[in-house]
């Protein structure tokens, strides 16, 4: 059992999620995950993996927009 854990904390590690639905059918859950466990995860997360954070300032369009970009599609295909 304490092989399967550590296969599992491996697998996921590595962002095989084949082989975490494997060991999750053979029975060992994330419960069985100790602080240690955890500890190891967090410490060793591919930078490269997460999503990304950046804060990005968004406005919403209004129909002002809207229109300014519809209809200068509309021209652009009707009349030229």
């Amino acid at each position: 059992n304490e092989d399967l854990r550590q296969g599992l904390v491996d697998a996921l590690s590595r962002g095989y999620i084949d082989f975490i639905e494997l060991f999750i059918e053979y029975g060992i859950t994330l419960e069985k995950l100790t602080i240690k466990d955890l500890d190891y995860l967090y410490s060793t997360a591919y930078i490269d993996k997460v999503l990304p954070l950046k804060k990005i300032k968004y406005t919403v369009p209004t129909r002002e927009d809207f229109y300014a970009v519809y209809m200068r599609n509309y021209i652009e295909v009707n009349f030229i």
